[in-house]
């Protein structure tokens, strides 16, 4: 949705042009985008192993105050687990929730909207993490 809205603002219709537009009631012409599957994208989710940042990561959760933090929202975890359906037990992976309803919470003018899991004051405690 991103890169289609970015190529709709580079790459307005001509209103000159009557076939440059599909719907004269809507300004806006769609505009093929190519993606690369999940799957083999290395450079977009980062899968590339990284055995320095799995070093430092291991470290930092290592860290007392990264098991502090932990702990002191550890019932958060179980609330985000048991609505998400996803296994979250530490802030990174609450961190890969919170990139999911930051993408929510930017589409909430469109389609989209926060899912009913998430209140505001949950996802400002979920932001701050």
């Amino acid at each position: 949705m991103t890169a289609q809205a970015v190529l709709s603002g580079l790459f307005p219709p001509s209103y000159d042009d009557p076939e440059g537009y599909w719907n004269p009631n809507i300004y806006w012409q769609p505009i093929p985008v190519h993606v690369i599957d999940e799957k083999v994208d290395e450079v977009l989710l980062e899968r590339v192993p990284c055995p320095k940042y799995a070093d430092e990561l291991k470290a930092v959760e290592a860290s007392d105050i990264y098991k502090s933090f932990d702990k002191k929202h550890e019932h958060f975890y179980v609330y985000l687990s048991q609505h998400s359906g996803l296994s979250i037990h530490n802030a990174e992976t609450a961190a890969e929730l919170i990139f999911v309803l930051r993408t929510q919470v930017s589409e909430i003018n469109t389609v989209l909207g926060v899912s009913n899991y998430c209140s505001i004051r949950k996802y400002i405690v979920l932001g701050s993490i």
